[in-house]
């Protein structure tokens, strides 16, 4: 759906029901249980972990810094399949 004009009515419909319209777009619809990578703040050091292990991936460390999550947010989990949106 790419270079294409979304009418608002589409918009609402994509916002309330975003399962129903995923196959229009690049993505891969992601619940929040899908959100496997957590992020925490120890002693000032950010770290990534997914299934209670450290993600040491450079790819996915990289992936993750591009999305310039602000700092200050707490409680967050990423998915850890790259086309994922929410």
């Amino acid at each position: 759906m790419r270079n294409k004009t979304v009418d608002l009515d589409f918009a609402k419909r994509l916002y309330t029901q975003p399962e129903k319209f995923i196959d229009s777009f690049d993505f891969k619809y992601a619940t929040d249980k899908k959100l496997n990578i957590v992020r925490e703040s120890r002693k000032g050091e950010i770290t990534y972990s997914k299934n209670g292990k450290s993600v040491t991936q450079k790819a996915t460390l990289k992936r993750i810094k591009e999305l310039t999550i602000p700092p200050a947010w707490e409680n967050l989990n990423t998915a850890s399949n790259k086309i994922a949106h929410i």
